[in-house]
């Protein structure tokens, strides 16, 4: 199987990244280790990414696919804002007490589990209408 120029850009740009990790390490003692944490994340994310598309070849995207992806997006985005509304309910009365970092993960968490789980109800329901 042939490697993608993508998927070769996938793995030169995450090796970048965890040789400047490395080399932020060796050569640089007082950084701060949320950048080193950065760096990592993004090259490993990067070369996993690159390597599983390269084992699984690139999908085929038919129309069906893209309209249950549209659908599934559109879906996720109304249940997350319905959440929000909630979210700011129970912050005007006063019975949630959370910070900004806690509401933004509940809000990711949220947008990305509706999505994902929208997208495998519509995959198993057939066509949508």
């Amino acid at each position: 199987m042939k490697i993608t120029k993508l998927n070769k850009f996938r793995f030169m740009f995450g090796s970048i990244l965890l040789l400047i990790a490395a080399a932020l390490l060796i050569f640089w003692n007082n950084i701060d280790s949320i950048f080193i944490t950065i760096f990592i994340a993004g090259g490993v994310t990067s070369i996993i990414t690159g390597f599983s598309r390269h084992l699984k070849g690139q999908p085929e995207v038919d129309e069906r696919t893209k309209k249950i992806s549209a659908f599934a997006t559109t879906y996720s985005w109304f249940i997350t804002l319905i959440f929000i509304s909630v979210l700011v309910l129970l912050n005007h009365f006063s019975r949630l007490k959370v910070s900004v970092t806690q509401v933004l993960g509940l809000i990711l968490f949220v947008m990305l589990a509706t999505m994902l789980w929208m997208r495998v109800y519509f995959k198993r329901r057939g066509d949508i209408e």
